[in-house]
């Protein structure tokens, strides 16, 4: 069993953007490049989770490329987090979003410290609010994610609320790291403003 396992979530619809965000470029190399670049150095192994249209397009040996369980397909972030674990053998896993491109090393080695075996999970929080997407996951939550999966419970807070949580609180000079590039709109103002 590997101690450390990281995860990228991919398999998103992108709904509110033009275009697939997990290729989408930022500093010439696309979204899902910088998750793994970020993960590589800090784990044993990489899996990334997407959908099946992407598989044939993700291009880096580093990764595991997975889909969804087909038990779970297209049921969002916990389905992705899911599908990782059940096929992999880890006792932690460190989660990211593939829309989170301002994240840095230095936040996760500040979560791996607090790591500590008596909780199922290690979370973020930036003034107050909770970052599920980024965290650190022990196996042990991976019943609780199942059966919240057959209950048709999406949420990740929902998540949270079943486990043991470390949270870990950031300040406002880190908060630039969580920043999701969910839209168009997102992906203008805060990249192509900064590279233009």
């Amino acid at each position: 069993m590997h101690r450390f396992h990281g995860i990228v979530l991919a398999g998103g619809s992108s709904s509110r953007f033009n275009g697939d965000k997990a290729f989408a470029i930022y500093q010439s190399k696309p979204f899902y490049q910088h998750a793994i670049d970020l993960l590589t150095p800090l784990v044993e192994q990489v899996s990334l989770v997407c959908r099946l249209d992407q598989t044939n397009v993700i291009a880096d040996q580093r990764v595991s490329v997975l889909t969804d369980d087909d038990r779970c397909r297209g049921e969002g972030p916990l389905a992705g987090i899911y599908s990782a674990m059940v096929v992999t053998d880890a006792q932690w896993y460190l989660v990211v979003p593939v829309d989170t491109p301002f994240m840095k090393k230095t936040i996760l080695h500040v979560l791996i410290e607090q790591m500590d075996p008596t909780y199922d999970a290690i979370i973020p929080c930036i003034d107050g609010r909770v970052q599920p997407l980024v965290g650190i996951y022990n196996i042990n939550v991976l019943a609780v994610i199942q059966k919240q999966l057959a209950d048709n419970k999406r949420s990740m807070h929902q998540l949270l609320t079943r486990l043991k949580v470390k949270y870990v609180s950031f300040g406002d000079k880190e908060s630039s790291c969580f920043v999701n590039i969910n839209s168009a709109d997102d992906f203008y103002r805060y990249i192509t403003n900064k590279e233009g």
